[in-house]
C-alpha cells in the first residue's frame, strides 16, 4: 500500500510538471505512465492512491504483515507440487515488462556486498485485512505481426496473492466469482469475506479479473463497461468484447459458485428467443448510385459536433497541411529519469581516512566534502614532492563529471585556477615578507632587551673558555626546552646557551606544534637572519660563540619570556596561516563556481521523450439523401511514442513543426530544436512495433526551415532560409530518402522579386508544382518538370485591355492583411490561404471562391477529404464550423439486407455470455481440480424479467447439465453467511495452477520468414538486430547470446522446478479447423477460440491433470497457427512444424479426410528439414492424425482412406518424414461432430488413453522441466539462427556456463549456495592467528560472508566492511603499537578466506557435472574459466609482502601495485626513547620512521645532536648525540630518488641515496609487464625483464621450470595456462549460419519479394590450452568438434556442401542460397526475360545476375524436361559424345557469351557433372527428366496430357490418349541459369 510520505511526494511533483488535474492523468493511463519504469496499472495505484489522498479520502492503511521472504513453505509434497518461486529465486520483481537487452559483452552489473540482507514485499493493496489483485487484464498486443486484444496474467499480484494464501498456510480456501454490475458485485463479494470495509479497486483497468481475499475467502470479480451486456439497438456506442466469455470461463474454471448482477438499466426480451435457435442467413444487395456535381466549387457549410473532445484544450493540438483527418497533439517530457552519477574514490584521496575504504561520490557530495577539507591540506594546491599540483587533482577528481564535448574548456579552466593560485599564492607570499621583518624584529627585540635582564655580564667575558672547559657536560636547570653548560665561579650559577641549541629546540617546538594543526598546515619558518641580528645588537658583533650566559635564579623569568615568544610567534603564525588558508578556500570556491557550468551531474541518458495524440475529424455522408454530419472525436490511432537520441544536445523547447501522414498508417514528422538549433526529419509508421514506429532520416536544417510533402509522386521539398537552401528529394513508402536535388532559389529575380526569405510552401497535389509564399506576401510557383524547373509569381487573369490580358498578383482582399498559412485539397483543385480576417479559397487559376470569416479567437483550420468530398474545418475557441468545398467522385453504392421473418434474436445477454463460456471451452475441466458442476446465483436486483421467464430462458440455453440456476433477492446474498462453509471449496494447491494455467504465453511469433522467440510474450527482434549491427567484424551473433533473452515467465519458473517427467503436446493443422478448441477439450487449457484467425505462431499453456488419484502429470502444450494459409509461406510453416515436432511426445495433425497438395508437400518438407536441429531427445514422438466430424458409422472408411493415403505417399517416397520425425508410428482417431453428445467421451478417452496411460508416449524423455525448458529454448534460438548444431552441446554448454555463473555470483554473495552436505570443504572455515604474542581462534561461516568486486586498477585489495567487520570481532582495532602483527594476521586471514572460498566454490561447481566424459571439454571450459576467476580475485586481494619504502612496516597496497610501497601509516616508531631516564619517565616516543637501526631516540629529551641531516632536501636534525663525530644522519632511510630503470615501472630506486650504485632499481624482483596471452603480469624473476629482452641477453633470459627444463623466455608470459585464441586449423568448416531475410526485386513493372539467404561461414576458436611458459601449444589449432563440414561450395550459388569434410562421393546440401554466381540467359536470345513464380513477376535482362533465383526453387520452377546449360569444352569432351542420352550440343550462340559454344544437359546429370548431387528429391526426379511435350487437344484443359517417355527420346512422342487430331507442344522453360 502506498504510503502517506510518498503520497505527498508524488502530488508535488505532478502539480509541478504542470499536472493539475490528476484525474485526467488516470484516464490517460497507458499513454502517460508507459514511460515509467514500473507497469501501467502499478503506477496508476499510485497516483490513484495520491488522488484519493489529496482529497483526504484514503486514510492510512495496514501495511500486510507477511512479508514474502526468499524460501516459501511449499503446500503440497515436494514430489505433487513444484515450489517454482522459492529457493533463491526473487518471486517478482517491480520493473516493466519490456524485453531485455543483451549487452556488447556478458558483464553483469558490479556486485557490492549489502550491508543486510533484505526481504521481497509482495505488492498487494490490503485494507483492514482485505487484500487485492489484479490477476488477469486485457490489452491490445502491439508487439505481434497480428494485432490482438489478448489476455495477460498479472505477475506480481498472482505471486502476491498465492504468497498470501500460504502465509496463512490453509488447507483448503473457499472461492466465489461475480460477474455484471461491478459496484454491486463489491457490496455482495464483501459479504461473502465478512470484511468490515471493502476496498475500492485501485487498480485502473479497464477489463480484467480482480481477487479480493479475506482470511481463507476469496472473491474474484470480473470488471468490463457494463454495457457489454446490453442489447446491441439498446445503446448505440454499446462496447463490445470477445474476451467476456473467456473471463467467466476463468471463473468457472476455479469456483463453483457464480453470481450474476445485472446492471441498471439492462434490458432484455421476454419472447424467449436465443441467439443460439438455428437461422436462416440473409441476402446481401449492392447497387451503384448516380448523381451529379452541381458545382465542383460550391462551398457550403455543413452541420456538425465536436463530439467528446468539446473539454479539451485545442491549442494542444496542430492542424499541418496533409490531407488527412488527423489532429496531433505532441507532449514532451523532460523529467525523465536521472541517473545520478557517481564515481569511486578511495577515500583517503577525498578527506585523508581509511585508505583502504572506497566510496562512490557524487559531484555534490564531492564539491561539499573537497571545500571543506581541501583548504586544510596546502599539498592538495601544490606538492612538488609528489608532482602534483591543484590542476592534476582537480582534473582527476572532476574529469568524470564533464562531456567529452567539454574537456577542453575544462582544461583551461583547471590550469587557469592553478595558475591564479600560484600568482596569488606568491603575492601573498611577498606580502608576508614585507611585513614579518617588521613584526620579527619588534618581537625580537623585546626579547632581548628582557633577557639582558637575566645576563651575566662576568660569565659573558669568560663564554669561550667556559665552553671549552664543558663541551660535554649538560645543564638542567635551564628551562626543559633548552640544554646548555654551567659554570660554578658565579654566585648565581650562570649557565651558557648555545644559540645554535636554542634554534634548534625552537625548531623541535614548532614541529611539535605542527603535528597538531588540522590538516598537518605547515607554520612559518623564523626568520633566524634577523634573530641573529637583534642577538648581536645586544650581545656585540665580536661575540662568535654564539651563546647566551643566564643566572639560573632567573629560571621562571626566561621560562616566561621564552614562552611568550613562542605564543608570540604562534599567533602571528595564526594570522598568516589563516591568510593561505583563506587564499585556498577562495580558490576552491572559484573553481567550483566556474567549472560547474561544465559538469553533468547526472548522466546524459535524461530520456525526452514525445508521445503524440490524435483527435480525428469524422464526416458521415448520406449519398442517396445527399446529406452531411460531421464530428471530432478521440482517434483510434494508438498514441505514438518516441524517445530521443541521448547522446545528442538538444533543446529545452522542442517542438513537433510538421507531421504529414502519406497513407493511412505512415507518414512525416519534423522536430523542431532536436537537435539543438536544428530541425530533423523522421519517418513514421504507427503499425510497426513500439521500437520501430519511428526512424531518424538524413535531412536536418536549421530549427526554422520549412518542409513540404507529397504523398502521390513521394517528393519533399524543404528550404533553410538561415543558410538559403532549398531542395527536392524523392522518398520510397518506407521513408528511405532515394535522390535530393538542390534548387536555387533564394535571391533569384523574378518579375522585378525575389525570395529572401519563405514563410510557408506546399507542394500542390497533381499539379507538379510548389506553391511558395514569401516575407513580401508574393505568392510563387515552382514549376517542375523532370529535372527541370522555373519560377514564376502567381496571378490571377483579369479582362483584357487592348489586345493584353492584365495580370492581378494574389493578394488577400484587406489590403493591410497579409497571409500566413498556405493549404490546399488533396487534388490541388482549391487552395486556401489563410491572412487575420478571412480564410481565402482559390482555384487553380488563382481565382477566389470564397472568404471565410475568422474570429479573433481563431486557433486553426484543417483541408481533409473522405472517398467524395474535401471539406475544411475551422477551429475557434468558442466554437468550430465545417465546410463542403467540393466533390471526388460521381457516384457510389448504396447497399441493403434481404432480411427473413425468422430473425436471431437476443434474449439475455448476461446470460448469453454464460452460455458462451461454455460452448467456447466445453463442459468443466474437472480432470485438472476444477469443479464438477457450477451453483448459479442469479441476484434479482436490476432484473427486468420475472422469475419464470428467466427460469424459463435458462432452459432454453441447455446448459443445464453443467449448471444449477437459482434467483435469489438481493437482501439475501448480502447475508455474510449466505454461502455455507462448505460450499464452493478447492485446495489451494489445485487453485495456484488453475490460475496460473488460465492465460497462455505467446511462444514465438513469425517475421519475414523468420521464426522468432519470445521474452515473456515480447518481442525482441528488435534487441537481437541492434546487437548483429554493433556486431560489426567481431564475433558472429550466435545462440548463445540469445537463449538468454528467451523467457517464458511464470510457466519457466514453475517448469523449472518441475522434479518428475513432463510431456509435450501440440497441435497443427489448417486455419479454423478448430486446432485450439480441441486442445481445450483434451487439456482444459483456454486457448483463443474463434472462427477467424485467432493464433500467432506458437503459444504455450502448462497443466497439471490429475488421473486415477495418482500425482498430477504435467503437460507442456503447445498450439500453432494454421497452416496452409496465403499469410505464410512454405518456408516459415516448416520452422514452425519443427520446433513442435522436434520437442513433442505427440503432435496432433487436425485433419479431414482429404490428403491434399499441401499436406502433402508438407510431409516431404518435414523429411527434408528434420535434419537442420539435431539431439538425442529430439524428434521422439509420436504423430497423431486427429480426423474431425466424422461419425462412428464412417470411421472404417475414415481409417481405410488414412492408411490409402499413407501408402500412397510410401510409393511417392514422401513418407521419410514418418520414420525420421515420428519413429514410423502414426495414431488415428476420429471424433464426431463437437455438438454430438458423443464427443465428450471421446475426448475423454483420448485423453486418458493416448495421453495419460503409459502406453503410447515416453515415459523418461523430459524427466524434469528443467531439462524441456533449457531444451526448447535452444531449439527455438537454433531454428531463430539457422544453426545445425547437436542441441545435446548447446545445451549442456548453456546449464554448465549458467551454473558457472551461479558459482562465481555466490563467490562474492555467499548464501546458501555455499552450504551443500557432503563437501570436502565445509561453509564453515576454522582459522589460527597471533596478534601481538596472542593466538586468536577464527571461526567463519562462507556463506555469511559478502565480497566487493575487485578494481583493477586499484592499488589496494577491495575488502569489504563485511570482512573486515568478522576480522576486527575477532582481533580488535588496529593500533600504532600493533600495526605490524595486526596487518600481517589481516593479510593471513583474508588469504586463508579465500583460499578456502574459492576451493568451495570450485567442489560445489564440479559436484554438479557429468563424469562420463561426454562433455569433457565443455567441464574444463567452465572449469578453466571459474579457477580463472578465483584465481584472478585471489591475486588482486593478495597484500603486498615488501616493506613501506619509508619504513619497515609492511606495506598496505595490494600485490603488484604500480607506486612506491606505502604502509599507509606516518612512519613513526612509536617505542620509548631509550636515551635518558627522563625520557624513559616521561615516556617521550621515538621519532625516528619504524624500524630504525640503533637505540630509540626521541627529539624531546635535549640529548641529540643538533645539527640538520646532510642528505640533500631531508629537513630532520641529527640523532646522534650531541659531539658524535659520524655524519650527521637523522636515521631515517634516504632512497634514491631516480625512477627505476624498467620502462614501465613507476617506482623510484630502492638504494640509498649516498650509497654508490650503477644501476637504478626499485627493488621488485619480478618483471611486471603485462603477459602477451592475457591480462596478468609477466612471471619472468627479473625485474628488468624487458631491458634482457631488447637487448637479446639469451643467458640472463634463460628460466629453469619446475621439472628442471630450461627455457629462453624472450617474452612476456605468466605462470598460468592460457586458452588458445586462434582459428581452427583443421581442414573443413567449423561453423555456419543462415539467415533468410525478405528482399526487393525491382523492375519496371514494380516490386516483388523474394527470400534472400545469407551464408555465414567461420571457423570456431582453437580449445586447446597452451602450457604455462608457452606462447603457443604444439600441433594445428583445433575447436574439439569431432566433425567439420565439408567446404566446398556449390558453382551456381555458393552454398556449401553439408557432408562431411573428406567424405566420398558427390557434394550435396540442403541450404542453397540465392545464385550470385549465375547470370540469367533467354533461349530466344530476347532482351527481358520474365519469371513468373506464383503470381511474382520478376524482370530480368539478358545477362542480369540470378539474384532472386536459387538452385533448388529454380530447378522446381523450371520443371519438366527443362535442361542446363553447360560449356562444351569439345572433342571427347563434349557432353553430348559422352552421353548422348542426357546431353545435346547446342549450335544456338547466346548474346551474353559470343563465341562460346554449350552443351545442354538434363538436370540430374547436369549437377552430377559439377560433382554435386541434384537439389530436389527422388520425387521430383522423373519430371524434370520427362519428355516436354503435351497433347493440346481441348479436352485437356484441366488434365493435361504430356508425352509419357524421357526427354531426347527416340520416335514418336507417346500419349496415353487417343487424339487423331492432337497438336503437340514444346512446354519446356524458355530461359537458362548459367554460370557466369
Amino acid at each position: 500500500m502506498l504510503q502517506p510520505e510518498a503520497i505527498n511526494n508524488v502530488i508535488p511533483i505532478l502539480e509541478e510538471a504542470g499536472i493539475d488535474s490528476l484525474e485526467f492523468l488516470l484516464e490517460s493511463e497507458q499513454e502517460l505512465l508507459e514511460g515509467v519504469d514500473i507497469k501501467p496499472h502499478v503506477a496508476l495505484k499510485i497516483t490513484s492512491a495520491a488522488v484519493s489522498y489529496k482529497q483526504q479520502v484514503l486514510k492510512e492503511p495496514d501495511i500486510s504483515q507477511n512479508q514474502y521472504i526468499q524460501q516459501s513453505a511449499p503446500l503440497m509434497k515436494s514430489q505433487d507440487k513444484p515450489n517454482y518461486y522459492g529457493g533463491n529465486q526473487k518471486p517478482y520483481s517491480n520493473q516493466i515488462e519490456q524485453p531485455k537487452a543483451i549487452p556488447q559483452t556478458q558483464v553483469r552489473e558490479k556486485f557490492v556486498a549489502p550491508s543486510s540482507l533484505q526481504y521481497i514485499q509482495p505488492r498487494s493493496i490490503q485494507q483492514q485485512g482485505t487484500a487485492q489483485y489484479l490477476i488477469y487484464e486485457s490489452f491490445q498486443d502491439k508487439g505481434s505481426e497480428y494485432k490482438m486484444s489478448k489476455t495477460r496474467l498479472n505477475e506480481n499480484d498472482f505471486i502476491g496473492l498465492i504468497s498470501n494464501i500460504k502465509a496463512k498456510d490453509k488447507a483448503k480456501l473457499q472461492v466465489v466469482g461475480y460477474y455484471g454490475d461491478f459496484n454491486q458485485c463489491l457490496i455482495y463479494a464483501q459479504a461473502f469475506l465478512q470484511a468490515e470495509n471493502m476496498p475500492n479497486p485501485l487498480i485502473k483497468f479497464d477489463e480484467g479479473l480482480i481477487a479480493f481475499k479475506n482470511k481463507d475467502k476469496i472473491a474474484f470479480i470480473y470488471k468490463i463497461d457494463p454495457t457489454v451486456y446490453f442489447l446491441r439497438e439498446q445503446q448505440r456506442n454499446a462496447v463490445e468484447s470477445s474476451q467476456v466469455s473467456t473471463y467467466i470461463r476463468y471463473i468457472i474454471d476455479a469456483c463453483e459458485i457464480v453470481i450474476i448482477v445485472p446492471p441498471k438499466g439492462l434490458r432484455v426480451r421476454n419472447d424467449n428467443t436465443t441467439p443460439y435457435q438455428e437461422q436462416m442467413n440473409s441476402g446481401y444487395i449492392l447497387e451503384e448510385v448516380q448523381f451529379s456535381q452541381d458545382d465542383s466549387n460550391r462551398i457550403q457549410k455543413i452541420s456538425g459536433a465536436i463530439g467528446l473532445i468539446r473539454n479539451l484544450n485545442l491549442k494542444q493540438y496542430n492542424a499541418f497541411k496533409d490531407n488527412s483527418k488527423h489532429f496531433p497533439s505532441a507532449q514532451f517530457k523532460y523529467a525523465g529519469k536521472k541517473e545520478l552519477i557517481q564515481i569511486k574514490f578511495s577515500n583517503d584521496i577525498i578527506n585523508g581516512q581509511k585508505w583502504w575504504q572506497t566510496n562512490y561520490y557524487s559531484y555534490e557530495q564531492l564539491k561539499s566534502e573537497v571545500i571543506a577539507i581541501w583548504p586544510l591540506f596546502s599539498q592538495k594546491f601544490q606538492n612538488i614532492k609528489h608532482g602534483q599540483n591543484l590542476k592534476s587533482n582537480i582534473d582527476f577528481l572532476l574529469r568524470g563529471f564533464v562531456p567529452k564535448n567539454k574537456i577542453n574548456d575544462f582544461e583551461k579552466i583547471a590550469q587557469k585556477s592553478y595558475d591564479q593560485y600560484i600568482k596569488e599564492y606568491v603575492q601573498l607570499e611577498d606580502e608576508i615578507k614585507k611585513e614579518e621583518s617588521q613584526v620579527f624584529e619588534k618581537l625580537f627585540k623585546e626579547f632581548f632587551e628582557k633577557l639582558q635582564e637575566f645576563s651575566c655580564s662576568v660569565f659573558v667575558k669568560n663564554k669561550e673558555e667556559i665552553k671549552q672547559e664543558n663541551d660535554a657536560k649538560k645543564s638542567s636547570w635551564l628551562p626543559n626546552i633548552f640544554g646548555g653548560q654551567k659554570k660554578a665561579d658565579c654566585t648565581k650559577k650562570c649557565g651558557l646557551y648555545d644559540f645554535k641549541k636554542f634554534q634548534l629546540n625552537f625548531k623541535k617546538y614548532i614541529i611539535k606544534i605542527e603535528n597538531t594543526q588540522e590538516g598537518g598546515s605547515k607554520l612559518m619558518s623564523i626568520n633566524w637572519e634577523l634573530f641573529e641580528k637583534c642577538y648581536r645588537q645586544f650581545y656585540g658583533e665580536d661575540d662568535k660563540n654564539n651563546s647566551f650566559t643566564l643566572h639560573q635564579n632567573q629560571q621562571q623569568n626566561i621560562t616566561v619570556l621564552i614562552e611568550k615568544l613562542q605564543q608570540d610567534f604562534l599567533s602571528y603564525n595564526k594570522q598568516q596561516i589563516a591568510k593561505f588558508l583563506d587564499l585556498r578556500k577562495k580558490t576552491i570556491n572559484n573553481v567550483f563556481k566556474d567549472i560547474e557550468p561544465l559538469i553533468n551531474k547526472y548522466r546524459n541518458n535524461q530520456e525526452i521523450t514525445v508521445e503524440i495524440r490524435f483527435i480525428s475529424a469524422n464526416v458521415m455522408v448520406d449519398t442517396l439523401k445527399q446529406e452531411l454530419d460531421w464530428s471530432v472525436q478521440n482517434s483510434q490511432i494508438n498514441v505514438l511514442k518516441y524517445q530521443f537520441d541521448n547522446s545528442e544536445e538538444h533543446g529545452n523547447n522542442i517542438v513537433m513543426s510538421q507531421m504529414h501522414f502519406i497513407t493511412e498508417q505512415s507518414g512525416f514528422i519534423v522536430f523542431q530544436d532536436s537537435p539543438q538549433d536544428k530541425s530533423t526529419l523522421y519517418f513514421f509508421n504507427y503499425m510497426k512495433r513500439d521500437s520501430e514506429v519511428f526512424k531518424k532520416l538524413s535531412i536536418q536544417l536549421d530549427k526554422n526551415s520549412l518542409f513540404a510533402f507529397d504523398s502521390d509522386t513521394k517528393r519533399i521539398f524543404y528550404c533553410d532560409n538561415k543558410d538559403k537552401i532549398a531542395a527536392l528529394s524523392t522518398f520510397d513508402k518506407e521513408g528511405n530518402i532515394l535522390e535530393t536535388n538542390e534548387i536555387q532559389l533564394y535571391n533569384q529575380n523574378i518579375e522585378n522579386q525575389s525570395i529572401q526569405n519563405i514563410v510557408d510552401a506546399i507542394i500542390l497535389p497533381k499539379h507538379n508544382k510548389v506553391i511558395i509564399l514569401n516575407e513580401k506576401n508574393f505568392i510563387f510557383e515552382l514549376c517542375l518538370q523532370d529535372k527541370k524547373y522555373y519560377i514564376t509569381i502567381a496571378f490571377s487573369k483579369g479582362n483584357a485591355y487592348q489586345g493584353e490580358l492584365k495580370k492581378f498578383y494574389v493578394q488577400p482582399q484587406n489590403g493591410g492583411n497579409k497571409f500566413f498559412k498556405i493549404q490546399s485539397t488533396s487534388d490541388g483543385s482549391k487552395i486556401a490561404l489563410q491572412t487575420e480576417n478571412s480564410l481565402d479559397i482559390f482555384d487553380n487559376n488563382w481565382e477566389r471562391i470564397k472568404a471565410l470569416p475568422l474570429k479573433k479567437d481563431f486557433i486553426f483550420f484543417k483541408i481533409f477529404a473522405d472517398k467524395m468530398h474535401h471539406f475544411v474545418i475551422i477551429f475557434h475557441q468558442g466554437s468550430t464550423e465545417c465546410f463542403q468545398i467540393g466533390f471526388l467522385a460521381k457516384k457510389s453504392l448504396s447497399y441493403k439486407h434481404e432480411e427473413y421473418r425468422n430473425t436471431r434474436g437476443e434474449g439475455n445477454p448476461i446470460l448469453n455470455f454464460l452460455y458462451d463460456a461454455f460452448k467456447k471451452y466445453g463442459p468443466h475441466s474437472d480432470f485438472l481440480g476444477c469443479p464438477s458442476k457450477t451453483q448459479v446465483i442469479f441476484s434479482d436486483e436490476n432484473n427486468p424479467q420475472n422469475a419464470t421467464i428467466l427460469a424459463s430462458y435458462f432452459k432454453l440455453l441447455n446448459i443445464k447439465s453443467s449448471v444449477n440456476f437459482q434467483i435469489e433477492k438481493p437482501e439475501k446474498l448480502k447475508q455474510p453467511n449466505f454461502i455455507n462453509n462448505w460450499l464452493s471449496i478447492i485446495d489451494p494447491i489445485v487453485l495456484e495452477m488453475i490460475l496460473l494455467s488460465r492465460v497462455p504465453l505467446h511462444l514465438a511469433t513469425i517475421e519475414n520468414s523468420t521464426l522468432i522467440p519470445l521474452q515473456n510474450g515480447k518481442n525482441i527482434s528488435e534487441i537481437i538486430a541492434e546487437n548483429k549491427r554493433a556486431d560489426k567484424g567481431g564475433k558472429q551473433f550466435g545462440v548463445k547470446d540469445v537463449i538468454p533473452l528467451v523467457e517464458f515467465g511464470l510457466y519457466e519458473k514453475l517448469m523449472a522446478s518441475i522434479q518428475q517427467s513432463m510431456k509435450v503436446v501440440c497441435i497443427v493443422g489448417r486455419q479454423s479447423s478448430g486446432k485450439s478448441y480441441g486442445l481445450n477439450r483434451i487439456f482444459g487449457t483456454r486457448f483463443n477460440v474463434a472462427a477467424t484467425r485467432c493464433t500467432d505462431g506458437i503459444w504455450m499453456s502448462v497443466v497439471a491433470v490429475y488421473y486415477e488419484k495418482q500425482k498430477p502429470q504435467y503437460f507442456l502444450v503447445m498450439d500453432c497457427e494454421g497452416l496452409f494459409s496465403e499469410r505464410r509461406n512454405e518456408d516459415e510453416e516448416i520452422k514452425l512444424c519443427l520446433v513442435l515436432s522436434a520437442i513433442s511426445d505427440m503432435m496432433i495433425l487436425n485433419q479431414d479426410l482429404s490428403f491434399n497438395r499441401n499436406l502433402n508437400q508438407l510431409f516431404h518438407k518435414f523429411s527434408e528439414n528434420a535434419g537442420r536441429i539435431q539431439g538425442d531427445k529430439l524428434f521422439k514422438g509420436k504423430l497423431m492424425m486427429l480426423i474431425r466430424d466424422v461419425r462412428a458409422d464412417e470411421a472404417g472408411p475414415a481409417y481405410q482412406e488414412l492408411k490409402s493415403n499413407m501408402e500412397q505417399l510410401q510409393i511417392s517416397k514422401q513418407d521419410k518424414f514418418f520414420g525420421a520425425v515420428f519413429q514410423g508410428q502414426l495414431i488415428g482417431q476420429c471424433l464426431s461432430y463437437f455438438q454430438q453428445k458423443i464427443f465428450n467421451q471421446e475426448i475423454q478417452f483420448v485423453r486418458e488413453h493416448y495421453f495419460l496411460s503409459s502406453q503410447y508416449l515416453l515415459q523418461n524423455r523430459w524427466d524434469n522441466g528443467k531439462d524441456l525448458v533449457d531444451s526448447l529454448k535452444v531449439v527455438l534460438t537454433q531454428v531463430f539462427l539457422n544453426d545445425g548444431s547437436n542441441i545435446d552441446d548447446r545445451k549442456f554448454n548453456l546449464q554448465c556456463e549458467d551454473f558457472r555463473k551461479s558459482c562465481q555470483e555466490s563467490f562474492y554473495s555467499g548464501g546458501e549456495f555455499l552450504k551443500v552436505k557432503d563437501l570436502k570443504n565445509l561453509s564453515t572455515i576454522k582459522i589460527q592467528l597471533e596478534i601481538e604474542g596472542k593466538m586468536i581462534n577464527f571461526e567463519v561461516d562462507q556463506s555469511e560472508i559478502q565480497l566487493d568486486e575487485i578494481e583493477k586498477n586499484s592499488q589496494q585489495p577491495q575488502i569489504s566492511e563485511r570482512v573486515f567487520q568478522v576480522f576486527e570481532n575477532f582481533a580488535g582495532k588496529k593500533t600504532d603499537e600493533n600495526q605490524v602483527t595486526w596487518h600481517k594476521a589481516l593479510v593471513k586471514f583474508i588469504d586463508s578466506l579465500l583460499d578456502h572460498r574459492a576451493k568451495l566454490v570450485m567442489e560445489i561447481f564440479l559436484q554438479k557435472m557429468p563424469n562420463d566424459g561426454k562433455f569433457e571439454n565443455t567441464v574444463i571450459l567452465n572449469k578453466s574459466e571459474l579457477e580463472e576467476f578465483t584465481k584472478t580475485y585471489l591475486e588482486e586481494m593478495k597484500f603486498c609482502n615488501k616493506l613501506c619504502k619509508n619504513c619497515k612496516r609492511t606495506c598496505a597496497l595490494k600485490n603488484k601495485h604500480s607506486v612506491n610501497c606505502k604502509c599507509k601509516t606516518n612512519h613513526k616508531c612509536y617505542k620509548v626513547c631509550q636515551k635518558s631516564k627522563n625520557c624513559r619517565d616521561q615516556g617521550f616516543k621515538c621519532d625516528i620512521n619504524f624500524g630504525h637501526d640503533g637505540e630509540h631516540s626521541c627529539s624531546d629529551g635535549n640529548h641529540n645532536c643538533i645539527e640538520q641531516c646532510q642528505i640533500p632536501e631531508c629537513t630532520f636534525i641529527c640523532q646522534h648525540e650531541i659531539g658524535h663525530a659520524d655524519k650527521h644522519k637523522c636515521g631515517n632511510q634516504h632512497a634514491c630518488p631516480k625512477k627505476c630503470q624498467d620502462s614501465k615501472c613507476e617506482r623510484t630506486c630502492m638504494f640509498e641515496y649516498d650509497a654508490p650504485h650503477d644501476q637504478h632499481l626499485c627493488g621488485e624482483e619480478k618483471c611486471i609487464h603485462q603477459c602477451s596471452l592475457c591480462d596478468r603480469r609477466c612471471m619472468f624473476p627479473n625485474h628488468l625483464h624487458q631491458e634482457l629482452i631488447q637487448k637479446k641477453d639469451s643467458k640472463n633470459l634463460e628460466f629453469r621450470q619446475e621439472d628442471g627444463k630450461v627455457e629462453q623466455l624472450n617474452f612476456h608470459i605468466c605462470e598460468n595456462d592460457h586458452q588458445c585464441k586462434n582459428e581452427c586449423q583443421i581442414n573443413g568448416v567449423c561453423d555456419k549460419k543462415y539467415e533468410s531475410i525478405e528482399g526487393t526485386w525491382k523492375n519496371e513493372k514494380g516490386e516483388t519479394k523474394y527470400k534472400q539467404f545469407k551464408q555465414k561461414v567461420g571457423k570456431n576458436q582453437c580449445q586447446i590450452r597452451i602450457q604455462k611458459y608457452k606462447q603457443q601449444h604444439n600441433g594445428s589449432h583445433n575447436c574439439g568438434k569431432p566433425k567439420h563440414d565439408c567446404d566446398q561450395k556449390c558453382p551456381e550459388c555458393s552454398g556449401l556442401c553439408s557432408k562431411e569434410y573428406g567424405h566420398q562421393g558427390l557434394h550435396s546440401t540442403n541450404s542453397h542460397v540465392n545464385k550470385m554466381n549465375c547470370v540469367m540467359i533467354s533461349k530466344n536470345n530476347e532482351d527481358k526475360i520474365l519469371i513468373n513464380e506464383n503470381g511474382n513477376i520478376r524482370e530480368y535482362k539478358q545477362g542480369g545476375i540470378c539474384e532472386a533465383e536459387q538452385c533448388s526453387l529454380s530447378c522446381q520452377r523450371r520443371g519438366r524436361s527443362h535442361v542446363h546449360l553447360k560449356k562444351c569444352q569439345g572433342g571427347d569432351q563434349c557432353q553430348e559424345v559422352k552421353n548422348k542420352a542426357v546431353a545435346k550440343h547446342s549450335t544456338q550462340e547466346y548474346a551474353k557469351f559470343k563465341g562460346q559454344k554449350f552443351d545442354e544437359m538434363l538436370c540430374q546429370s547436369y549437377w552430377n557433372s559439377l560433382g554435386w548431387e541434384l537439389p530436389l528429391d527422388e520425387s521430383q526426379l522423373k519430371l524434370v527428366h520427362s519428355c516436354n511435350y503435351q497433347c493440346t487437344h481441348e479436352s485437356h484443359a484441366e488434365d493435361k496430357q504430356y508425352c509419357d517417355q524421357q526427354k531426347w527420346h527416340d520416335g514418336k512422342h507417346s500419349f496415353k490418349c487417343e487424339h487423331a487430331d492432337k497438336i503437340e507442344e514444346d512446354v519446356s522453360a524458355q530461359d537458362y541459369e548459367v554460370i557466369a
